[in-house]
């Protein structure tokens, strides 16, 4: 899964405790549950964690400026597509019209009597076969010089507001999203609060440098912001992203103890003891499923 035990990288699993007349739902390192390690991470109620990665998004955010540029060099390289889509087009039209030339030809010479009926019929299925193919590689070029202009339009709108699409999105959507932009999010509890560090992938890593040169470019150094762009190489160091959910201050507010969400103010629930864990696939609306973030499974 994509949240992670900060401690010993495990995955963490969603667990639902009952016992004392009350059902608590946990997220739980699963190389402490399966005792696979000596890992002391303590069990972290559903809904901190819930709230934990969900701030990590707070801070994938983009500067206009980046989005400005971003579109710039996205406009560039569409238009350079659609100029080699054009081209391959017109080489796939030359040769469909080679291919319905060559069919024509062939029946002339079946009616002729120049070539045997059979071995006509037999050249006429192979072309039908090569012409087939060829209009399917014509559909397929001409499709996708559409499709990805709209979907560069969709990704800079998501961009343009990747913190609230995250929040309103369904769990399958953030799911989704946090399997896509992060390597792993590291969970850990602290003295001040549940801490998370997330992890980019590579090609989230590539674009946020991109970004970062956009931002530079509108200071006007004379470099070509698409060169400059386009020499941006994923893999490097991965940038990272810590919040805390509920330290605010040196000292907790009136009524609240360290361990404590102080936007929400709920007691933080007690380690439970005695108690046997119930691991299951995740029913409600957590991220954390029975197998790490995803899938929704009792798999460990």
């Amino acid at each position: 899964g994509t949240v992670k035990c900060a401690r010993c990288h495990s995955s963490l699993t969603y667990n639902v405790i009952t016992g004392n007349g009350g059902r608590y739902d946990y997220s739980t390192c699963a190389g402490r549950l399966t005792r696979r390690n000596d890992c002391d991470l303590p069990y972290l109620p559903a809904e901190d964690v819930e709230e934990a990665v969900r701030l990590v998004w707070q801070d994938e955010r983009f500067e206009p400026g980046a989005l400005d540029g971003l579109k710039q060099v996205m406009a560039e390289s569409l238009d350079a597509t659609a100029k080699r889509d054009a081209r391959e087009t017109h080489q796939l039209d030359q040769r469909i019209g080679q291919v319905k030339a060559e069919r024509v030809k062939w029946a002339e010479q079946a009616v002729d009597g120049a070539v045997p009926r059979d071995v006509a019929r037999a050249k006429q299925a192979e072309l039908e076969d090569q012409l087939r193919t060829l209009e399917g590689q014509r559909s397929r070029v001409a499709g996708g010089t559409s499709g990805r202009q709209h979907s560069a339009d969709e990704a800079l709108e998501l961009l343009k507001s990747l913190p609230t699409a995250y929040n309103d999105g369904s769990p399958q959507f953030r799911r989704a999203c946090n399997q896509s932009w992060f390597d792993c999010i590291l969970i850990d509890d602290t003295e001040t609060g549940t801490t998370t560090t997330g992890h980019h992938t590579a090609p989230v890593q590539a674009l946020r440098q991109a970004a970062d040169l956009a931002v530079q470019r509108t200071t006007g150094d004379g470099s070509d912001l698409h060169d400059d762009i386009r020499s941006v190489k994923p893999g490097v160091a991965p940038a990272t992203r810590t919040n805390d959910i509920r330290s605010v201050a040196a000292s907790p507010p009136n009524g609240v103890t360290p361990g404590q969400n102080t936007q929400t103010a709920q007691p933080r629930r007690a380690e439970p003891s005695g108690l046997e864990p119930i691991v299951v696939g995740s029913s409600s609306d957590y991220l954390v499923a029975g197998g790490g973030i995803e899938p929704p499974t009792s798999r460990l």
